[in-house]
């Protein structure tokens, strides 16, 4: 019987051991099954700031490591098809494409998974569940992101803004558009008592929170731009010549018409935060008609004939214009040459391109001076062809500094020619003006030069201790005439800056040009002070000769734009009539042909970036200073 009790127990042994074996398969089976459908994360824990990223190509790798290190996140990146091949060499499992890319991104303890181009997924077996119902459709999509292991089963799956995002400029921006989508990012066990970790992890992805919220503002804020510049730069009589944050220059044409120069500005951020401004595509020509300067920039059209001189950012572009806007001299960039551009006499935006002059040297100070229509008599033109461009530079020779003027005309079969018209020791013109097609005015500040390139050896010097006595001369303007010269000029000095106009008959100017000029004093010269502000610039006469237009700097970079009538003979000098008092600075003013209305460039600052610009702006004078 004892025997038999041994045989026994081992035959229960034996069976419970089976029973066991038998229980330890099921569960390495269930396990097994339960490994591929669970619900819950394995691998390292799940961190909500640990992604794993997958790149369309190793291009974009460096662009989103820096991205989300910014934004507070830890991020693994690699391409797409680098990913696959780690996961097949890591990962256990029977899986392909995103499943895989899940699981291994599982067992690395990653919160999310962020796929570049997601139209290439195959999304059939998983369970995912789209935080937006229009996610399902990823072919317009940049980024996806997929939320992994315990934070979320199904996953929850996110993605980008269709197509590149407005103003925002960092490259794989739609990735992080795609994080900050997914909900279980902030989320809280308790929302009103958060954790340690909680707090911590909030505050690590702050900043990238904000870059991803921040965008949305940016539409609302470009609209109040443009309501600001509005607001600043329009009022009764004052229209802005150019729509929206653009840059550039208005120039009356002789026809009566307006050339609009002018260079579009990108608004941008490359940051997510913050907006800036930059020049933005080519420089272009646009023109209003005559008759229609009410409204420049709603009757604005482009310019066909200047379509050859579009020039692109790159040219970083230097342009004149006559003052009468009759012709353009255009620098291309440094090392091009000049392009010289003369109005048709006829109605529209006729142009035609005259002649090429060599570049700009590095030691120009006057750059460029494109002529004005020509005011001299027949028998000057006859003896010299048209007068086409003049430039003041330094030149240096046996460690001897000059300033030297040169001319550029044309003759009768076109051929360019090249004229030195003179050399000044130790000085620098500081700026020039053509009175007519043979006599050129120079202006240094001890001086006023008058030279006829037919006759450069006799040409006229006013010294500037005959003209204003312990003054420098500054500002020059050549006011219409007839065979005489009458000229504006500034004088600074300590009490501040003089006016002054000058009226030469031929006959003066045939005495001042003999070999002994006969001047005692400034009032033989008929030499007036017209008035004497604080601070002058920037002259600019009427087509007529009836008045001037004048800049007057108040405080630091101010400039607001005044009118004066010009007297005839000994008439007294009217009061001087403030055009604008906006705390914009306005420089470069112009008349148009009829002298009704004034152009004048603004300088704007705009407060979403330190960079300034020209901006356009047309004053109507039979509403601000009828006669």
């Amino acid at each position: 019987m004892a025997r038999n009790r041994d045989v026994e127990v081992l035959s229960r042994s034996f069976r419970s051991r089976v029973w066991l074996w038998l229980a330890l398969v099921a569960a390495a089976l269930g396990a097994a099954l339960w490994s591929s459908t669970r619900d819950r994360g394995q691998g390292a824990p799940e961190e909500r700031g640990r992604l794993v990223i997958a790149t369309a190509g190793p291009e974009g790798i460096d662009a989103q490591v820096a991205l989300f290190e910014r934004a507070g996140f830890v991020v693994e990146v690699d391409s797409y098809d680098g990913w696959l091949t780690r996961a097949r060499g890591e990962v256990d499992s029977e899986a392909e494409g995103l499943a895989l890319l899940l699981e291994l991104a599982d067992l690395r303890g990653a919160g999310y998974l962020v796929v570049e181009d997601p139209a290439r997924l195959d999304l059939g077996g998983l369970e995912i569940e789209a935080v937006e119902p229009e996610y399902e459709d990823l072919e317009e999509r940049d980024f996806a992101a997929f939320s992994v292991g315990d934070l979320a089963f199904p996953h929850r799956l996110s993605a980008d803004d269709q197509g590149a995002p407005r103003y925002v400029r960092l490259p794989g921006y739609g990735a992080l558009q795609a994080v900050f989508r997914q909900p279980s990012l902030f989320a809280r066990e308790r929302e009103e008592r958060p954790t340690v970790d909680e707090l911590r992890h909030e505050a690590a992805i702050r900043l990238g929170r904000d870059m991803a919220e921040r965008p949305e503002a940016f539409d609302g804020q470009v609209a109040a731009l443009d309501e600001l510049l509005h607001a600043r730069l329009e009022g009764p009589g004052i229209r802005m010549a150019l729509e929206g944050i653009v840059a550039g220059e208005a120039i009356p044409t002789p026809d009566g018409g307006l050339l609009l120069i002018h260079r579009e500005l990108d608004v941008y951020s490359a940051d997510a935060r913050t907006l800036e401004l930059e020049l933005a595509g080519p420089t272009g020509f646009d023109w209003v008609p005559p008759g229609e300067l009410d409204d420049p920039a709603g009757a604005r059209r482009p310019c066909t004939a200047l379509a050859a001189a579009e020039l692109e950012p790159a040219d970083s572009p230097t342009i004149h214009a006559a003052p009468d806007g009759s012709a353009l001299a255009i620098a291309a960039g440094e090392g091009r040459p000049t392009s010289l551009w003369h109005k048709q006499p006829v109605a529209g935006c006729e142009w035609r391109a005259v002649a090429d002059v060599p570049p700009i040297s590095a030691q120009t100070t006057v750059e460029l001076v494109a002529p004005r229509r020509a005011r001299g008599n027949a028998e000057l033109l006859a003896r010299g062809g048209p007068l086409l461009l003049a430039r003041a530079d330094i030149v240096v020779t046996d460690e001897l500094s000059q300033a030297r003027v040169r001319l550029w005309s044309q003759a009768e079969g076109g051929e360019l020619r090249e004229h030195e018209l003179l050399r000044l020791p130790t000085t620098a013109v500081r700026q020039l003006d053509l009175v007519d097609d043979a006599r050129v005015l120079a202006l240094t500040r001890e001086a006023l030069l008058l030279v006829d390139r037919h006759d450069p050896a006799q040409f006229i010097e006013l010294s500037h201790e005959l003209l204003a006595r312990g003054h420098e001369l500054g500002e020059l303007e050549v006011v219409p005439a007839g065979e005489g010269l009458h000229v504006l000029l500034t004088a600074a000095g300590p009490r501040g800056v003089e006016l002054l106009e000058l009226r030469l008959t031929p006959e003066q100017l045939a005495a001042l040009a003999s070999d002994e000029p006969q001047v005692a004093s400034a009032e033989q010269l008929g030499l007036r002070r017209l008035l004497t502000q604080a601070k002058l610039y920037s002259l600019a006469a009427s087509p007529d000769g009836h008045r001037v237009a004048l800049v007057l700097r108040e405080g630091t970079g101010r400039g607001e734009l005044a009118l004066l009538d010009l007297p005839g003979g000994d008439e007294p000098v009217g009061e001087l009539l403030r055009l604008t008092d906006d705390h914009t600075p306005d420089d470069a003013p112009r008349f148009s042909a009829d002298g009704r209305y004034l152009s004048a460039t603004s300088l704007v600052k705009l407060w979403i970036s330190p960079k300034t610009y020209l901006a356009p702006r047309l004053l109507d004078l039979d509403l601000l200073a009828p006669r």
